[in-house]
Parts: structure tokens; C-alpha cells; sequence
């Protein structure tokens, strides 16, 4: 059975001074609005196109400026693999003592391409509280929430959204999912948990290497980029 009373206790311990990270639900908006704006401006796109395979079967998949195209279910097969391997290093850091933890925040750190500008919005169903951290961070305090052990689950995405090209070559878009978060007693018992939905900009990374004089390859990687919430 989940104690609603014990609700605060993840938003205290990621935001460690109320008094200054306390902010209103509106961040929230401006948060996701920024992303959005920061995505359209930017030239080119990559959209999601339905089209027959060798089976005669319809196949959607993302088709790009030059002609490549990347099968949805091989982007997704990435993206997946991506948010698990987050789980795992968030569940992970719970369970350590420094200086242990400190190499699960460099796996995660890893997902998001080394770049600690990047943000994670946290938030607090009991309290309405809003706090922005540094993804580093966010990782950091993890590891100090008051639990014996944490779930963290990503489920039901959508596709990737607004993809459009960087300047620096890359590809960027929005996907949304849902999170479900987990706190357990020493006993086992869960004593805190919730359910919000969250946006994250996703960064493709897309590579072509030639196989012979007519064709060639293309590979796709993908990072993470700002973590926000969508509904709470």
C-alpha cells in the first residue's frame, strides 16, 4: 500500500533548498514551450512516412533530406534500449555508498551525451512544487532519496515528434511516455509512488558509411537531451 503521506519526500531531497528552487507550474509550460520553439526554428525536418516493404506489407519509418530512410520500429528498438539502460542506472544509484554510485552517474551521464546543461524537471503531486536541476544534479540526488530501494519505469511512448535538423548536423524531436516511480521500505514495502507524464527531447545522431560505389550505410545513435514533465 502506497502512503500518500510520504509523497514529499523525493521533490525535498532533489530540491534541497525550497526556498529557491521552488517555482510554479507555469516553468513547467515555458519549459516544454522552449524545447518547441528551440526545435521549429531550425532548418530542415525528418517526418514518419508509411510506406509498402519487400512483403508488400505497410512499414512507417522516418525519411530524411538525402533519401534515407531508418525503419520506426529500428528507431524505437534504440530509443527503448536507451530508457532502460536509465532505469537501471536510477535504480542502481540507490542502492550505493559513495564513491560507488558515482559510476551509475556516469553511465547515465553517458545517455545524455556528457552534457551537464541539460535539465530534468521534478515535481511534487502532494505539494504542487516545481524544481529544475541540472541532469548531474538530479543523478547526484537520487542516490540520497530517503528509500532502501527505488523502481523507475518507462512506458507507453509515443513516436518522435517535430523532428528537425540542427545546425550541427544532428536531428532533434520530442517523445512523450509515461513515468512510474517507486520507493521501498527495508521490509520491501512500497511507501511512496507515482505516475506522471513526461516530454524529453531526443537527439539523433545519423552517420553514413560507404558499402560500395553505389550504395552505403546508415547508422543512427540517440541521446537525451531536457527531461520535462507533461502532466503530474
Amino acid at each position: 500500500m502506497v502512503d500518500g503521506n510520504h509523497s514529499g519526500h523525493y521533490c525535498a531531497l532533489v530540491g534541497l533548498d525550497p526556498k529557491i528552487s521552488t517555482m510554479k507550474k507555469s516553468v513547467i509550460s515555458l519549459f516544454a514551450i522552449t524545447i518547441w520553439i528551440f526545435a521549429a526554428i531550425c532548418p530542415g525536418t525528418l517526418s514518419a512516412q508509411t510506406n509498402k516493404g519487400d512483403n508488400g506489407q505497410k512499414t512507417e519509418g522516418y525519411k530524411f533530406e538525402k533519401g534515407q530512410e531508418i525503419h520506426k520500429d529500428y528507431v524505437d528498438k534504440i530509443l527503448k534500449k536507451k530508457m532502460r539502460l536509465l532505469e537501471q542506472y536510477l535504480t542502481a544509484l540507490i542502492k550505493k555508498e559513495a564513491p560507488d554510485y558515482l559510476k551509475d552517474v556516469d553511465k547515465a551521464m553517458v545517455l545524455f551525451n556528457n552534457d551537464e546543461t541539460k535539465l530534468v524537471t521534478i515535481t511534487s503531486k502532494t505539494t504542487g512544487k516545481v524544481y529544475v536541476k541540472t541532469v548531474k544534479e538530479y543523478l547526484n540526488d537520487v542516490s540520497k532519496l530517503p528509500y532502501k530501494s527505488i523502481d523507475v519505469t518507462y512506458r507507453n511512448y509515443t513516436a518522435i515528434e517535430n523532428i528537425r535538423k540542427q545546425p550541427d548536423g544532428t536531428f532533434r524531436g520530442i517523445v512523450v511516455f509515461e513515468q512510474e516511480f517507486k520507493g521501498y521500505n527495508p521490509e520491501g514495502v512500497a511507501i511512496y509512488g507515482d505516475v506522471i507524464e513526461r516530454n524529453m527531447e531526443v537527439i539523433l545522431r545519423i552517420r553514413e558509411y560507404p558499402k560500395d560505389e553505389k550504395s552505403h550505410i546508415v547508422s543512427m545513435d540517440i541521446f537525451f537531451g531536457n527531461l520535462g514533465v507533461t502532466e503530474m
